[in-house]
């Protein structure tokens, strides 16, 4: 169902974001298929006469990210306590800013 054409403001309050990551390559054996929470975000929703002008724009919170599954993988506890040592108070090797505009071009949604 599309909106009447119109400005809309969403946020935590109207629904969730869930990152779903997957596995791939040498990570496939070890990592894990993660979903993630987005838990601080925003969108801005601009509906055009012709749905095709629709625009959206959102923001999200990159401290507010929370891992809630992750399922797979296979790592020796001996290996993840040692790795989790040796990476405990280390920061992410990218820069990362406080929000980080996501990017996409397709959009789906899914009723609960």
């Amino acid at each position: 169902m599309i909106p009447p054409p119109g400005s809309y403001t969403f946020g935590p309050q109207n629904g969730r974001i869930l990152v779903k990551t997957y596995r791939e390559g040498l990570a496939k054996a070890i990592g894990h298929d993660l979903v993630i929470e987005v838990g601080q975000w925003s969108a801005d929703v601009t509906v055009g006469e012709d749905p095709a002008d629709t625009t959206i724009t959102a923001t999200a919170q990159v401290d507010s990210l929370n891992p809630i599954e992750g399922v797979g993988g296979v790592k020796p506890r001996t290996l993840t306590r040692t790795r989790s040592r040796r990476t405990s108070g280390r920061s992410s090797r990218r820069p990362r800013s406080p929000s980080n505009p996501p990017r996409s071009r397709s959009l789906g949604a899914r009723q609960p």
